[in-house]
This record gives C-alpha cells, sequence and structure tokens, in this order.
C-alpha cells in the first residue's frame, strides 16, 4: 500500500504531481472519517456537481452538506479509496477510484459497507484542489473484489 506525502494543508496542490492528488485523497479520507460535516467543507465548491446514484443530483456545499447530513449524524464512517487512475489537463484531474465505505452505528448495532466506483474531475481553485465534479455507482463486494483483481489500484488511501 503506499503512503501519501504529508500534505501542507487539505487539498493543497503545490504542483500537478500525482504525490498531490495523493495528499489530496488522504486529507479527504481523513476529513470524511472525521464525523465533521465542516471538515469536508474546504474539498467542495460552490459549482461543485454531484451525481450521487439512486439520489437526486447535488449542485453546491449547501447541498452537498445536507446529502452527508443524515449519514453523518447516524454514523461512525471510515472509508479506503483503491485510486485507479489520474489523468489530467490543464488545471483539472480525472479520477477513476473504487471506494470501499464502513458504517458503524453510533446507537450501537450492526455495521453496514458500502463499495461504489467513482469518477471525480478535481479542480485547482487558486492553491487548491476541490472536487468539480463527481458521480458514484453502487457495486457489490464481489464486483469491488473484480474490478481490483482485473485491475490493482495505482494506491489504496484509508482503512476498510
Amino acid at each position: 500500500m503506499a503512503e501519501p506525502p504529508a500534505a501542507p494543508a487539505p487539498g493543497t496542490a503545490s504542483s500537478a504531481s500525482p504525490a498531490d492528488i495523493l495528499g489530496f485523497l488522504a486529507d479527504y479520507v481523513a476529513a470524511y472519517g472525521s464525523g465533521s460535516l465542516e471538515a469536508l467543507r474546504p474539498f467542495y465548491t460552490d459549482e461543485t456537481l454531484i451525481w450521487a446514484n439512486q439520489r437526486p443530483t447535488v449542485r453546491g456545499w449547501p447541498e452537498v452538506r445536507a446529502m452527508f447530513a443524515p449519514s453523518f449524524e447516524r454514523f461512525a464512517i471510515t472509508a479506503r479509496v483503491h485510486l485507479q487512475e489520474v489523468r489530467g489537463i490543464g488545471d483539472e484531474r480525472f479520477l477513476r477510484f473504487l471506494t470501499e465505505v464502513r458504517l458503524t452505528p453510533h446507537a450501537g448495532g450492526a455495521v453496514a459497507t458500502a463499495a461504489f466506483r467513482d469518477f471525480a474531475v478535481l479542480r485547482r481553485d487558486g492553491a487548491r484542489w476541490t472536487i468539480h465534479r463527481n458521480i458514484d455507482q453502487p457495486i457489490t463486494p464481489e464486483q469491488l473484489a473484480g474490478d481490483l483483481a482485473r485491475d490493482p489500484p495505482l494506491a489504496v488511501i484509508g482503512q476498510p
């Protein structure tokens, strides 16, 4: 498992190097697992558009926050990202990755898991990368295993 380099600040991009993207993803996974919606704020803009499969399309931070709020209220969340591909054009990066999420209820009870195929466009916003566009597709554990067997990740970030 590749360990991403330390980033100077969440999502900070000093160049267009793959290390910057790994740092961005490590910061994002940490923010997502922090339990704080405000920790996610630096990763989204008012122009962010998320096509969340099986949920309504979301645009901008207020809607992103509302989308995540029920899960953050009910669960402790951990995630692991399997980075499959990074491509860049100018100040944008296309990322293809697989995400595993573990949801532990705050009130006790059974732990739930989910897996997704994700596609994202990151955009440089000054010195920071932000999520400009994202689409996710829920997949089964068997599909996740098959995808990983066919296309080993460039890096794995986070904990299951």
